[in-house]
């Protein structure tokens, strides 16, 4: 498959479809919710956390597929600078970004 790390083909013919159990006599994910039912716009809400992975846009030991590199089609997220959320990450001084290692929204972000 071209992947040197995990050469599994994943086929949805070939899924298991029955649950699987923990060790606590329940199932592999009980207790999560399904994303349908999250709120609209979770990253922007009170409680939501971002970890800062570096100045890179590939942090260490993570690499994209060789085709990113190469199509002009394929864009890297940047926020907007009048972005709320940017304002908060961002942590301005004297006009200069102070980015902290990780940050936890204290209030919603519209």
């Amino acid at each position: 498959s071209g992947n040197r790390h995990d050469p599994m083909k994943i086929q949805s013919a070939w899924r298991d479809k029955f649950p699987k159990t923990d060790l606590t006599g329940g199932y592999i994910g009980d207790g999560y919710p399904l994303c349908v039912d999250l709120p609209d716009k979770m990253f922007l809400r009170k409680g939501a956390i971002y970890r800062l992975l570096g100045s890179s846009s590939s942090p260490e030991l993570m690499e994209d597929h060789s085709n990113f590199k190469k199509d002009p089609n394929i864009k890297k997220f940047v926020l907007d600078d009048n972005s709320g959320l940017k304002a908060r990450l961002c942590n301005a001084s004297n006009g200069e970004c102070q980015y902290s290692m990780s940050v936890t929204l204290d209030a919603n972000i519209d």
